[in-house]
């Protein structure tokens, strides 16, 4: 599983998308639970260098994790810039 990255964990996670706020990016974290794919996606966030990310859904895919023939979980998500420098 990956680990949530220091710069990841600063990441913050908004139920609506933000206002005042520069879109970067729409983005989609994946794994085999949904721990791994907000982990997934919340280090990609943040590697993109955005401060905000919000969450418009998620998913749950049975059997068809290519490796394993397990779950996929998907989470689909934008990223954006809001933290405005002094």
């Amino acid at each position: 599983m990956p680990k949530l990255t220091s710069q990841g964990s600063i990441v913050n996670v908004v139920k609506k998308p933000p206002k005042h706020c520069k879109e970067i990016k729409r983005i989609i974290g994946r794994g085999p639970n949904i721990k791994y794919a907000m982990n997934n996606i919340r280090n990609f966030a943040a590697d993109l260098k955005g401060d905000t990310l919000y969450i418009q859904r998620g998913e749950k895919l049975v059997g068809v994790n290519t490796f394993v023939g397990g779950n996929t979980h998907s989470v689909y998500g934008i990223v954006y810039h809001c933290k405005m420098k002094n």
